[in-house]
Parts: structure tokens; sequence; C-alpha cells
């Protein structure tokens, strides 16, 4: 069952795959996974903790990965409403098994985006908020100098 936070999500996914929403998302994500991953518990394991949040978004990614997981696809193929970054980090081949590492530095990385795109908002905020007090200024000032034209005229 999808509620209706998932349903956004999903909707901002569709339109534009690595949007603020999905950076977020990955990033809590990861973020979690990553410390349960530290802590040496099966990544089966993790995978049931998550699907168990009480955020509805995680909840229901989990919950996909989970079920993808279950039915044999890949690691790579099972992240398939997240980040794409974080798709193709999980895609490379790990000899080494040192996962961790990959998931600091992915999430090294998408903090880094996510500050970005918020710098990239507020300076667009600013200026529409910026832009509409300058449109307040003229239209008081105009309004304060209606009485004043209107004397001039009948002097």
């Amino acid at each position: 069952k999808q509620l209706p936070h998932f349903q956004i999500y999903m909707y901002l996914f569709k339109r534009k795959k690595n949007n603020l929403m999905t950076l977020w998302q990955s990033h809590i994500l990861v973020s979690n996974l990553h410390y349960l991953n530290q802590n040496s518990i099966p990544f089966h394991t993790v995978m049931k903790v998550l699907s168990e949040s009480s955020n509805e978004i995680q909840n229901n990614l989990a919950m996909s990965i989970h079920n993808k997981l279950e039915q044999g696809a890949s690691l790579h193929e099972s992240f398939e409403y997240l980040d794409d970054q974080l798709r193709y980090t999980l895609s490379i081949e790990d000899f080494e098994r040192k996962i961790d590492d990959r998931l600091e530095r992915y999430l090294y990385i998408l903090e880094k985006q996510i500050r970005f795109n918020l710098k990239r908002y507020a300076t667009i905020f600013s200026v529409f908020v910026y832009s509409h007090i300058g449109l307040m200024v003229v239209l008081v000032y105009s309004t304060l100098l209606y009485p004043l034209q209107l004397l001039e005229q009948v002097i």
C-alpha cells in the first residue's frame, strides 16, 4: 500500500530523478544503512529494520528494496527508486568487501550535492522575495504620492 507521501516522492522521482527530495531520502537511507552495517548486522536484517521505520517514505523504499532482493534482483537493481549515484556506487564490484568505505564517500558527495541545491534554492527564493519587496515599495510610494499629484492638478 502506497501512502500519500510516498506517492508524492514517486511522482517527483519520475519527473526528475536527482531532485532534492530523492537526494535527501537517499541520504537518510544510506546513513541508516551505513550505521547498521558498521555494527556488523546482516544486510537482510538491516533491510527488515529499515522497513519498520516510522518514516513513511523510508519504510516504503526499504520494503521495495527488501522485496526486490528476495526476488533475486541485484543490489544495483534493488535501489531503483534512489539516487543514480548511489546505484552506480553499489554496482561497483566489491572484491575487498569494503562497502562501508564506498558508502562513506557517497555520503560525503551527497552532502555536498544537497548543500549546493539548498544554496541554489535559497538564492532563487531570495531573488523572489526581494523582487516582491521592491514591488511593494513602488506601490506604497505611488500610493503615497497620489494625493500630491491631485493637489498639483488643482493648483
